[in-house]
């Protein structure tokens, strides 16, 4: 039984807006994760679930319908992380930026509040952090992505890189540039360093 869900699954993510939300590494931590979780009975309702949901994302269903929806409560904030990733990444296609907004921030809020392990934690805020911020961009909403960066504590290449996007799309260019040099000074790799400076204002 263990092996036709785990097959599940694997057809699952064909599914456009799963790819699409998830990197490869993100879905073999998943499918791992998976492969053990389903040991217990209670559990597989969550996938199951998880898959129905699935099927009406990929349909022709508003956000609202599928936040309607009797699959929409997960009891495993797993399952609701991922669930609410795949519809903001909906919400993204249909150029619905404000609930993208919405989603991504309650994403981060949960995520923030979560008892997930620390280092995936970090990598995780990495993402949605960065693709907040870009739907900030969509909105023009200076006020709460520049709020959002300064009172965040992620410090990588990507969050680095975007931020100082962010900064270029309002014409901050000093504060842009800043965050282009901490994206330069972290990225290992030279081809990236040169488009980060290529960013520079």
């Amino acid at each position: 039984r263990g092996f036709l869900m785990i097959d599940q699954l694997l057809r699952f993510l064909q599914n456009k807006y799963f790819l699409s939300i998830l990197g490869i590494l993100f879905a073999v931590i998943l499918i791992f994760n998976i492969a053990n979780y389903f040991s217990e009975r209670s559990k597989e309702q969550d996938f199951f679930q998880f898959i129905k949901l699935g099927e009406l994302i990929s349909s022709d269903a508003s956000i609202s319908q599928i936040e309607e929806s009797e699959n929409w409560e997960f009891r495993n904030f797993g399952y609701s992380l991922l669930s609410k990733s795949i519809v903001a990444k909906k919400a993204l296609d249909q150029e619905n930026y404000i609930e993208a907004s919405r989603l991504y921030r309650e994403i981060i809020n949960s995520l923030k509040s979560s008892n997930t392990d620390e280092s995936t934690k970090l990598i995780l805020l990495d993402q949605y952090l960065s693709n907040y911020l870009r739907v900030l961009i969509q909105l023009e909403d200076f006020e709460t992505g520049s709020l959002m960066i300064k009172e965040s504590d992620n410090e990588s290449v990507v969050f680095f890189e975007v931020a100082g996007d962010f900064y270029s799309h309002f014409n901050e260019s000093v504060v842009a540039n800043e965050f282009y040099d901490k994206a330069i000074n972290l990225a290992e790799d030279e081809a990236n360093k040169n488009i980060l400076k290529l960013k520079k204002l």
